[in-house]
Formats: structure tokens, C-alpha cells, sequence
């Protein structure tokens, strides 16, 4: 048998049953039967290429069905912190900064331009103030430029209650000690999630930023 017959049948090996390969091997081929082999490899090669492309685009479609189950499953746990989140910071935004009413989930539209709040509280008379609650799942310095817009913006949406101080609290899952640092640094107050409830993680000697008709840092609280 040539060298050039049992490199073929070598690569024979590779593509086919190796009990089939085996017995082709143990046979003395005559041209024909080499050339029809050749014909048969060169068609299954075909049908495996078509399979291949077939399990391709499957896996693209099932990739794609993924990533949409994965982001559905992305928006219920955000939704998820933030009812989980509620009852604690209400807690602390009435024993700590004394807010009369706290509403959670604040929607409102104006010319055109939407604005959503995970809570507000405020309250009127001498403290005459106001607090914007934001929560995250994982706090990310877009959800900082975020908090910041809205504390920026806030009057646009609520001029009733432009009269008022406002500060604001990121409440936040999981937070990296970059965007800690960047959070109390842009003057918000932090809440981190401790035994399932959230609780304030900034230092004593954390001094707000007060928004609205002061525009400045406050000492108090």
C-alpha cells in the first residue's frame, strides 16, 4: 500500500468510526474503491457542515432567549430590593430625620419628561425638608451621575415642594469602596443592606449636601 493511501486512511481515522477505519485499513483498496471513499467522506463532510450550521443559529436563538430571561430576571430583583429596602428606611427616615410622610415608587410627568423615585419623604413646618431615597442592586458611578440629575432636576418635576431643602440617600446591595468613597464625596448619605435590612453606613463626621433653595452643605443630621 503507497504512503500516500495511508496518510489518507490516517485521516480516515480521525473522521470515522474507528471500527469502520479499522477494517478499511486491513484491505488492500483498488483505485475505484479509494475514489468512492473519498466521494462518501466528502458528502458526510457536507451533511456535518450543515448540521453545524443548523446548531449554530440555535445557539444564537437560545443565547438570545437567554440574555432577554436573564435581564427579566436583572429588573424583578431590582424591584425586589427596593420593597425589601423600604421598611427600614422608613423607619430611619422618620426616627432619624423626623420626615412626615414617606411615599415609595413617586412617579410624575412633566412636559414630556419623566421622573421616578424610589422614595421621597418630607416635611413641612420647621423642618421644612425633603429626602430622595435612591436603591441599587449594585451601585455603579452611573447610578451616582443618576442620583445627582435627579437631586439637580428635582424642582422641574416638583414645584411644590421647591420651597425645601432636599438631600439625598444611595441605598445600595453591593457597593465597591470606590463608589463608597465617591458617594459620601458627592454628599449623599449611604445605606448598605446588613441581616436583610438596610441600614446608614456613613461616618460621624459625614456632612450632607443640601439641594434647593441653600444649595450648600449642612451640618446638621
Amino acid at each position: 500500500m503507497s504512503r500516500e493511501i495511508n496518510k489518507l486512511l490516517d485521516l480516515i481515522l480521525l473522521r470515522m468510526n474507528v471500527g469502520v477505519a479499522k477494517r478499511y485499513r486491513s484491505a488492500i483498496m483498488t483505485d475505484k474503491e479509494l475514489k468512492a471513499l473519498v466521494a462518501s467522506l466528502a458528502l458526510s463532510q457536507k451533511e456535518t457542515d450543515r448540521q453545524l450550521q443548523e446548531t449554530s443559529r440555535e445557539i444564537k436563538k437560545i443565547s438570545k432567549e437567554l440574555g432577554s430571561q436573564i435581564g427579566g430576571l436583572g429588573r424583578k430583583f431590582g424591584g425586589f430590593t427596593e420593597g425589601m429596602a423600604f421598611p427600614s428606611m422608613k423607619k430611619i427616615l422618620r426616627e432619624r430625620f423626623h420626615m412626615e410622610t414617606i411615599t415609595p415608587r413617586v412617579e410624575t410627568s412633566r412636559n414630556g419628561h419623566d421622573m421616578e423615585l424610589d422614595v421621597l419623604g418630607y416635611s413641612n413646618g420647621e423642618e421644612n425638608r425633603l429626602v430622595i431615597v435612591e436603591v441599587k442592586s449594585r451601585l455603579t458611578q452611573e447610578g451616582i451621575e443618576q442620583m445627582e440629575r435627579t437631586m439637580t432636576r428635582f424642582d422641574d418635576f416638583f414645584p411644590e415642594h421647591a420651597d425645601k431643602r432636599r438631600f439625598g440617600i444611595i441605598a445600595a446591595v453591593d457597593i465597591s469602596p470606590e463608589m463608597e468613597k465617591q458617594t459620601l464625596q458627592r454628599g449623599f448619605y449611604l445605606a448598605r443592606i446588613q441581616d436583610e435590612l438596610f441600614t446608614l453606613n456613613s461616618p460621624k463626621s459625614f456632612r450632607p449636601r443640601y439641594f434647593g433653595v441653600t444649595q450648600q452643605r449642612h451640618g446638621s443630621q
